[in-house]
């Protein structure tokens, strides 16, 4: 039987791609075959059918050019499940802590000077102030020019009696003449020029106020004052209702088929005798998608098998493991076969070329 150098993975593909790990548990061989974040596995099918898993700790995407190799992508995820029902709405939560203030942030610029305002209405009249004191009596001012005649006054009072005259020398005495008619009353005559202005009279109390005039045009806005500071913040509001339930998304492309119920069966011997060889069984009607052997003494003990045989319709159900000492020596040493078994449906070996 060809001899399999210690450490090497290589892989066998038949109705369904097997994964075969030399030199390590199968445990560990299962996590490094983790699909990828897409949910894919990438493989190089070289010709003969060996297989080699393309990525981190196993085969280099590079070495794959060989004339006649492949890579092919498996997609492990199945298809995606209709979105189940909102749950209830959870408790409200505790109000959290006020957080602390944050530094006041820069001054902006200042903005535009905003357009006059209407006029406000008239506000109500205050109350009348205290009387002020009285002034002092200014100067005489300049005698002003005449001004236009206006119309006569009333009479005024008729003044006291003047003082009696001498008695004239009586006159002789004339025939009494009948009464004539009264004759119209003459023109008023020429108003005298006016006397000099008399001294200032003792100023009189304060009037009233009047009252207030409207209020004035709006003068144009100051300047924009500088950021407050920022205050505390509020308590978080309650939590609001939850939304109406959004309508059922379209169902998504079916996955290429995968496989269920995977499990690892082991085998192991232990004894001085070399070589020893081991079958792994899967049980019932699963299949093996891989497996590994692995020795108590790597140092001295040379992987010479590892691969599936028991060929069915649908695939294989056992893994073979051997190995062999390179040295004669009396302690005891143990060989372990690792078979990955799982349930396969029979689309899975063509699941697609990337």
């Amino acid at each position: 039987m060809k001899k399999i150098p210690k450490n090497f993975s290589s892989f066998f593909i038949g109705t369904v791609f097997l994964f075969v790990v030399s030199g390590i548990g199968a445990p560990q061989a299962l996590a490094q075959a983790v699909p990828a974040e897409d949910g894919t596995i990438t493989l190089c099918i070289r010709p003969g059918g060996v297989v080699f898993i393309v990525g981190d700790g196993f085969l280099r995407r590079a070495l794959c050019r060989v004339a006649g190799s492949q890579l092919v992508t498996l997609n492990v995820t199945g298809p995606s499940g209709e979105p189940g029902p909102q749950g209830p709405q959870g408790p409200k939560g505790g109000t959290g802590a006020t957080g602390s203030i944050g530094d006041t942030g820069a001054t902006g610029p200042l903005g535009p000077i905003g357009g006059t305002g209407a006029t406000g209405p008239v506000g109500p009249q205050g109350p009348i102030g205290p009387q002020g004191g009285t002034g002092a009596v200014g100067p005489i001012g300049p005698i002003g020019p005449q001004g236009a005649t206006g119309d006569p006054g009333p009479a005024g009072p008729i003044g006291p009696a003047g003082p009696t005259g001498p008695q004239g020398d009586p006159g002789p005495q004339g025939a009494t003449g009948d009464p004539g008619p009264t004759g119209p009353p003459g023109d008023t005559g020429p108003q005298g020029p006016i006397g000099p202005m008399g001294g200032t009279g003792a100023i009189g109390p304060q009037g009233p106020i009047g009252p207030m005039g409207g209020t004035g045009a709006t003068g144009p806005a100051g300047p924009m004052g500088g950021t407050g500071a920022i205050g505390p913040q509020g308590e978080t509001g309650p939590l609001g209702p939850p939304g109406p339930m959004g309508g059922t998304g379209a169902t998504g492309p079916m996955g290429l088929p995968g496989i269920s119920g995977l499990q690892i069966v082991e085998g192991s011997r232990e004894g001085p005798d070399s070589p020893k060889e081991i079958t792994v069984e899967c049980p019932g009607e699963k299949k093996v998608i891989g497996g590994g052997v692995k020795s108590s003494n790597p140092d001295n003990v040379v992987i010479t098998g590892s691969f599936p045989i028991g060929n069915t319709p649908t695939g294989t159900n056992k893994w073979v493991g051997s190995a062999k000492r390179e040295a004669p020596g009396p302690p005891p040493w143990t060989l372990t076969v690792n078979a990955i078994c799982a349930n396969v449906t029979e689309e899975s070996p063509t699941s697609g070329s990337g």
